[in-house]
């Protein structure tokens, strides 16, 4: 269901995967999603633009070094569920 993805994306964005490697992305993203001067507001994006961008990040297709190693180990569902926590905050 959705509210599960949301739920395991919202734990992706807060703390990451630790058995993976994966950073924590409000890290960098901030708790709310808003982003900074660095890093780029998250919340509120359309979840299907933000698949699109983690799956070109893992892939290397999109060249951004930091992103593309936190990406990496990232599983289809990890994505879809991050994306939909994102774009279900505003």
């Amino acid at each position: 269901s959705n509210a599960a993805a949301i739920a395991q994306g919202k734990a992706i964005y807060t703390d990451g995967i630790a058995a993976t490697g994966v950073a924590p992305c409000a890290a960098c993203h901030q708790d709310d999603g808003g982003g900074s001067d660095q890093f780029p507001r998250l919340a509120g994006q359309h979840a299907s633009y933000l698949i699109k961008q983690l799956r070109a990040f893992r892939s290397g297709s999109r060249d951004q070094i930091i992103m593309n190693v936190i990406a990496a180990p990232l599983k289809g569902a990890d994505i879809k569920a991050v994306s939909l926590y994102l774009e279900s905050i505003h």
